[in-house]
């Protein structure tokens, strides 16, 4: 039965990568179908570099907010912020080098439960809180945008539902979350007890949960601020507002919609279609995406190497059998 189910999860991943590849290669070829490659080189070049090592500054303070956030939902749990830091750039690293965008939370959770020692559905409940911060900040960022920019006015009904998904999110992982514990059988399993009293801490502790949603508003515009000194180094002519949600767009399209690894083609194809509704051009948008991928793909994988290396996790093999222990001790539970 063991058996049968492995095989069917190995083929189902297997069919959601190729769905991903020929969707990759899809948006990619749609994104540079009318794309001059001289005239990508000759925007590349002139390139000011000392804005994308500016901006490089802005994403790892971004990033450390996020382990700022994590920590202040995590308490009582004794893991540094500086800590929850390296562990999502590291888990940000190993998903984007992926077809399926999980690893980065399958690895947080094996690392915080088997390593760290904290609770599993403790670990469940503040990353589901976390996403959902980031998800809310991020079309409420949007939605802002949608009404501010007059070229963004056609998308005001898709990034409405998505504010209101948001706030359903948040609403429903309050509610419904704590309220697990109490359902027969279900409520028995330990970590669903233990998912169930850290959503109900934070319900209870609200202004911990409203101080680390301003920090993901903070976080947010920090991205979107260097996405900004990205497109004035490709010399392109949109404004703060404008390049903080296209940048936020352009990351939101490649992290949710299933393409190739390093979200090859999806940053293209999202960032051609915005930068045209400012009648800028496809080089431009490349240009920016070349950019934009160096600066938020390489500093995970710098990190996460280091990391990796120190936790002894330098084979597929060693991070499969971490995963297989957190696993383990969630069944046991």
């Amino acid at each position: 039965m063991l058996r049968v189910f492995a095989r069917r999860r190995f083929w189902l991943l297997f069919l959601f990568g190729v769905v991903a590849f020929a969707l990759g290669l899809f948006l990619g070829r749609l994104a540079i179908r009318n794309l001059s490659f001289a005239d990508l080189g000759s925007a590349l070049s002139e390139v000011n570099p000392w804005l994308p090592l500016a901006a490089v500054a802005l994403v790892l303070i971004a990033g450390y907010l996020r382990g700022v956030r994590w920590r202040l939902l995590l308490r009582p749990h004794d893991v540094s912020a500086r800590r929850l830091f390296v562990i999502e750039q590291t888990g940000s690293a190993l998903d984007t080098l992926s077809f399926i965008h999980l690893l980065d939370e399958v690895f947080e959770i094996g690392i915080l439960t088997v390593r760290d020692r904290i609770p599993m559905g403790t670990v469940l409940a503040t990353l589901a809180m976390q996403r959902t911060m980031e998800f809310g900040t991020t079309v409420i960022v949007l939605g802002g945008g949608a009404l501010l920019l007059p070229e963004m006015r056609d998308y005001t009904v898709y990034l409405a539902t998505g504010v209101g998904i948001a706030a359903l999110s948040i609403v429903l992982l309050v509610t419904i979350g704590p309220a697990l514990g109490r359902i027969p059988i279900i409520g028995r399993v330990r970590f669903i007890m233990q998912f169930a009293e850290a959503a109900g801490l934070m319900r209870s502790e609200w202004p911990r949960a409203l101080a680390a949603f301003g920090i993901s508003i903070v976080q947010a515009v920090a991205l979107g601020a260097a996405g900004w000194l990205l497109i004035v180094a490709t010399g392109s002519s949109l404004d703060v507002l404008a390049s903080i949600v296209v940048t936020l767009a352009v990351q939101f399209f490649g992290a949710v919609v299933p393409g190739l690894p390093l979200a090859v083609g999806n940053y293209e194809y999202a960032a051609v279609e915005l930068f045209e509704l400012w009648g800028e051009s496809a080089e431009a948008a490349v240009s920016f995406t070349v950019l934009l991928r160096g600066l938020f793909y390489v500093p995970p994988l710098v990190i996460g190497a280091i990391f990796l290396s120190r936790e002894g996790l330098l084979s597929v093999g060693a991070i499969r059998r971490l995963i297989r222990e957190s696993r383990a001790g969630a069944l046991s539970e």
